[in-house]
């Protein structure tokens, strides 16, 4: 069974007061699940613009993402979306410390690029990372 996901653009900047929901196009995007996926309302494709998570993820590469509920964001790691104070970014977790300091660092997996420590306050929500949809080929 295949799945049509709206495709979301990660530019890395909100504008005033938007969520990350205003950021949908309409553009449309075939999903097949793979390995047992059960593809749900929680479930979405974003499209990266930008070279920070290169070699890892390219940009225009499409990502199918799932929702991490609220409750389970201390749990979060790997490579996510991030929706935090006017910023959506995709970023790899290098440290979740919510339970402790109420903090997550996010880092780039392009080296030219650093790190970020984000206050749990600032965060608005997570999609963990599952898979490439589509990618160039370099």
């Amino acid at each position: 069974m295949l799945f049509y996901l709206c495709a979301i653009k990660v530019n890395n900047h909100l504008n005033d007061n938007q969520k990350i929901t205003v950021m949908r196009t309409r553009k449309v995007v075939l999903v097949e699940p793979m390995h047992g996926e059960r593809i749900d309302d929680t479930y979405v494709v974003f499209e990266i613009h930008g070279d920070s998570m290169a070699p890892t993820l390219l940009s225009h590469a499409r990502i199918l993402c799932k929702e991490i509920p609220e409750q389970r964001w201390q749990y979060a790691e790997g490579v996510v979306v991030i929706s935090y104070r006017d910023k959506v970014v995709v970023k790899r977790i290098a440290v979740n410390d919510i339970l402790g300091n109420s903090m997550i660092t996010l880092k780039s997996d392009n080296p030219d690029y650093g790190s970020e420590d984000v206050q749990l306050s600032d965060i608005h929500c997570i999609y963990k990372a599952k898979r490439i949809v589509s990618q160039d080929i370099v």
